[in-house]
């Protein structure tokens, strides 16, 4: 699968330099279920088991701060469990002291980015912090605002998923040949707070 990072977005919304996204191995796209429901979860790890969990996916070199590894939710999605992570972390390309990041790490694929200062609560109710897409699948990363209890994303074709975020990010997977999504954020009367787009088509 080809992964790609919106950089200018993520600056904005959730890191001040975004990292490369990395294959991972896992089950076949082809094998592949479409879900509708993409509900966050609250990490289960520990911060022991989340640092080995972080370091047997991710290249860091020894750079990840021990001790400093949070394991801040996970979700199902076709292509298996997504887990998400924050950590401290030195980057001499950033600067000489330790940096604040973010991982995503699905089966298929993984994503993480560094910047000086913690990840902030986005501009806008609700931001795209980062995309992939080159297979039969796309996915997603958003991040919302406080007030935002779901998100509605609707495909070009008519197919509507939901997602529920959790600490202010959501997640979603869906099949290349739906198209881009509009993404719809409501509160908890189901008011409209804002719109986004993912996988625009070009």
């Amino acid at each position: 699968m080809k992964t790609t990072a919106v950089v200018g977005i993520a600056l904005i919304a959730c890191l001040s330099s975004c990292g490369a996204f990395l294959t991972t191995g896992g089950q076949s796209e082809d094998q592949w279920e479409e879900i509708s429901d993409f509900t966050m979860q609250p990490g289960t790890m520990n911060p022991a088991e989340a640092e080995q969990a972080l370091n047997d996916q991710v290249p860091s070199d020894g750079q990840i701060l021990p001790g400093s590894v949070t394991h801040r939710g996970s979700v199902t999605t076709p292509g298996g469990q997504v887990d998400f992570y924050s950590y401290r972390a030195n980057d001499p390309e950033i600067g000489t002291q330790p940096v604040f990041c973010t991982a995503t790490v699905a089966n298929s694929s993984m994503s993480a980015g560094c910047g000086d200062q913690p990840p902030v609560e986005p501009a806008e109710p609700i931001q795209v912090a980062g995309e992939s897409w080159g297979g039969r699948w796309r996915s997603a990363d958003v991040v919302v605002q406080e007030d935002v209890a779901r998100v509605e994303a609707t495909a070009v074709d008519g197919t509507v998923y939901t997602i529920t975020p959790i600490n202010g990010f959501g997640y979603i997977e869906w099949p290349d040949e739906r198209g881009s999504l509009e993404l719809i954020a409501y509160d908890g009367e189901d008011s409209e707070l804002g719109r986004a787009f993912a996988g625009l088509d070009r």
